[in-house]
């Protein structure tokens, strides 16, 4: 059996804001350094073969805080979703800008691509191909992801073999662990949510 244990950033200010952020790199805020702090203390007693981390600052920032003695590679597959233009815009914001834009997400929100951004397609093929590749290398058993809301519902929606829509069915919490477990034939389940 193998497992992949994946803690979503500590807060930021942008997380309270009610704006979209995505590749918009920040650090995290007092509460969110709080959280890693706490996280530190609530980490597993076990050992890693691998520890990725998105690249992004609050992800990086929230694993040396939760495990100062370990050295994590940077992953941009583990990187939140590229917004582009919608970058630090809220909902209405969007919609005021270019109704034809709103329009075109609403219709069709896997395809539509933001401008200067990343569709929905697009991202989940980086996150499950990194999933897919991580799965066939032979040199781990236990690895620990530090990633964004996004790609870990990316991650464990492929992991549960489930139709990509069903990615809204997971809320990551900020500075929570969850994990995901594989037997041999690579057949995945969900073992904890946000512990």
């Amino acid at each position: 059996m193998r497992e992949i244990w994946i803690i979503r950033h500590g807060q930021t200010d942008l997380n309270v804001s009610g704006v979209f952020f995505g590749t918009t790199d920040v650090s995290l805020n007092e509460a969110g350094q709080l959280q890693a702090e706490q996280l530190r203390g609530r980490m597993p007693d076990m050992t890693f073969d691998l520890l990725l981390s998105s690249p992004l600052e609050r992800a990086m920032q929230t694993a040396r805080i939760a495990l100062p003695d370990s050295a994590f590679e940077p992953d941009p597959a583990l990187a939140e979703r590229a917004l582009g233009d919608w970058e630090l815009l809220s909902l209405e914001e969007i919609r005021l800008r270019d109704a034809q834009d709103w329009d075109n997400w609403q219709a069709d929100w896997k395809r539509f691509q933001p401008p200067g951004g990343e569709s929905f397609d697009d991202f989940w093929q980086r996150v499950t191909d990194f999933l897919d590749a991580l799965l066939a290398r032979t040199d781990w058993k236990r690895a620990l992801l530090v990633s964004h809301a996004g790609p870990i519902r990316c991650l464990i929606t492929h992991a549960l073999q489930l139709p990509k829509d069903d990615v809204w069915r997971f809320s990551p919490d900020n500075a929570r662990l969850s994990c995901l477990k594989f037997n041999r034939e690579g057949y995945g389940w969900l073992s904890a949510l946000n512990t």
